[in-house]
């Protein structure tokens, strides 16, 4: 375990308040707002936190109120039993009123634990006299108190699994931690940073390279949809070099999940022996002459031309691989016999001049 990675909790709320006055609008007078409303409530002798962990009978006492709690999902229920390991269990939360526990927060949980066999459930829970407190606590909770875990912290954790693998783990052989390390390494050779953009702002936080991706679950789809990681390298490659001088150096995801489509459909045909060895210059080169070298302007524009001739919603793999097959047309030849891979009868409207007036690059506005 990387002793740079490792910080106390007063280091912690140390960047927290630093980051938080660049980061957050009004951030000062918010906690401040904060803690008087906090000190108000202390006033109620009953607003403290709960006290300790409990092992709560599994037995008629221990409630569900369903005019408060979510519907359960059995699926979820079954996702939890699959994964099950009892060192990883939160406490459930719950009121206790009148001799019964009524659950706030942890009911899938606390069901897979039934099901799995135990007789109790930990839990931590208050008493109280306000009747609706469970209502209150679960609006709270699921308003305010729920971050869940993006793609961008699973991959930390899948790649900490990687370097860590020791013993009997076999880490390493779970295809999500090995598809982690392949996607970040895919990265590091390309020398593109693969990082959110608020990451990317902090001066302290940021990689090293001059590139940076931010579509943590697009770099996923890529592996996924080319099944090979030369390819994706390729892609990435030629993003970076025809079109890597984006603000911030961001390698723009509507370009990249477009030739990543693109090879895709090929892939499903069994035709990518056909694809000629140079494709991507080929089309990136043609993405130039027709809709200029500014990437963000073109993915925000193809959204527009989308609307205008499909009047559906986006679906960015379809719709940039469209554009830049419609693209690479409108400038070849009639030698050129690079048919470029597409979905069957999706168009988009540069072929047949049905441009929207918001379409700039097409337009020739923003070109060059």
């Amino acid at each position: 375990m990387s002793d740079d990675k490792i910080k106390t909790l007063h280091q912690v709320v140390e960047e927290f308040y630093k980051d938080g006055e660049e980061e957050v609008a009004n951030f000062k007078t918010r906690l401040a707002t904060a803690r008087d409303r906090l000190k108000e409530l202390q006033k109620d002798p009953e607003m403290i936190l709960p006290q300790g962990i409990s092992q709560v009978e599994i037995n008629n006492n221990l409630c569900f109120n369903y005019s408060v709690q979510r519907d359960l999902r059995p699926s979820h229920v079954v996702r939890i039993c699959e994964k099950f390991d009892p060192r990883v269990v939160r406490p459930a939360s719950a009121v206790k009123r009148d001799g019964r526990y009524f659950l706030f927060d942890g009911q899938h949980t606390s069901v897979a634990l039934a099901v799995l066999g135990f007789q109790a459930v930990p839990m931590t829970f208050v008493e109280t006299s306000h009747q609706s407190f469970d209502a209150i606590a679960f609006e709270i909770l699921n308003d305010t108190g729920i971050l869940r875990a993006g793609t961008e912290e699973i991959h930390r954790g899948l790649l900490h699994r990687w370097h860590n693998d020791v013993n009997a783990d076999n880490d390493r052989n779970n295809p999500r931690v090995k598809t982690a390390y392949t996607v970040d390494t895919l990265f590091k050779k390309c020398q593109i940073d693969l990082e959110p953009k608020r990451v990317r702002k902090s001066p302290g936080k940021c990689g090293p390279n001059p590139h940076y991706f931010s579509h943590f679950d697009y770099a996923y789809k890529g592996l996924e949809m080319t099944g090979d990681a030369d390819v994706l390298e390729n892609i990435l490659m030629g993003v970076k070099q025809y079109y890597g001088e984006e603000e911030g150096g961001e390698i723009n995801q509507g370009i990249y999940i477009g030739l990543v489509k693109m090879y895709a459909l090929a892939k499903e045909d069994g035709a990518t022996k056909f694809l000629p060895a140079d494709w991507i210059d080929k089309i990136l080169s043609a993405m130039i002459k027709v809709c200029g070298r500014n990437a963000n302007n073109i993915h925000s524009a193809a959204k527009k031309q989308w609307q205008h001739t499909r009047g559906t919603s986006w679906d960015a793999p379809v719709a940039m691989s469209t554009l830049m097959r419609e693209a690479y047309l409108l400038q070849a030849d009639e030698s050129d016999q690079f048919n470029p891979p597409h979905e069957p009868k999706v168009t988009i409207g540069l072929l047949k001049g049905d441009i929207c007036s918001d379409f700039m690059p097409y337009s020739g506005k923003n070109n060059g």
